[in-house]
């Protein structure tokens, strides 16, 4: 789809194109750099639904881009996305848990996320599940 189409179809109320504009505004990728714009399509994919939505809609609250930063809900967000089985989302939360970085460090619950999202072939998560087993 190219840039049109994908408004177009976002606009008719497709998640899935809603969320790629989101993510093209957000990145500034093929377009310019637009926080509001990437809310504005990243929010209601998210809200319906969508974990790759709410992964990047977590990562807007952890780092603050377009709304205020709340560590709190990019967990909350990342959780969601994560138990849909959301690698990306079970990898930033199992280094949130071997951090304790917006929730209380909690080694186990770190290793049950970084396994989870290795197991799914995300070879960061692999590489941090290596590490956190040779603190053992």
């Amino acid at each position: 789809m190219n840039f049109e189409e994908l408004v177009k179809a976002a606009e008719e109320g497709d998640m899935n194109a809603g969320t790629t504009l989101g993510i093209m505004y957000l990145s500034g990728d093929e377009i310019a750099q637009d926080f509001e714009m990437a809310l504005k399509y990243i929010l209601p994919a998210a809200e319906s639904g969508n974990e790759e939505a709410m992964f990047y809609l977590g990562g807007m609250f952890l780092n603050g881009m377009g709304v205020e930063a709340d560590v709190a809900k990019a967990i909350e967000y990342f959780t969601i996305a994560a138990k849909a089985g959301y690698d990306s989302a079970q990898l930033l939360l199992g280094l949130a848990y071997l951090e304790g970085e917006g929730v209380e460090k909690n080694l186990e619950t770190a290793e049950m996320w970084l396994t989870a999202a290795a197991e799914q072939g995300n070879e960061d998560a692999a590489f941090e599940l290596e590490n956190l087993k040779s603190l053992k």
